[in-house]
């Protein structure tokens, strides 16, 4: 089973509770950002991989 992910920007997100409206998403092949979940890209573990960051600067939320 494939699970998938979207990725939540830390430091752009001004929240970092689950659902809450404020939080940044990366955009699909990771081609900036954005605050509407619905245009929130969508990764799988191997793409996770290729995320680069430092410092938690970005979290995975699996999609149900």
């Amino acid at each position: 089973m494939t699970y998938l992910y979207r990725i939540i920007c830390r430091k752009r997100s001004n929240s970092l509770k689950w659902g809450h409206p404020d939080l940044v998403y990366w955009m699909p092949r990771r081609a900036g950002y954005t605050k509407d979940i619905t245009e929130a890209g969508l990764y799988t573990a191997l793409d996770l991989d290729d995320c680069a960051g430092y410092g938690f600067d970005w979290f995975a939320e699996r999609v149900e």
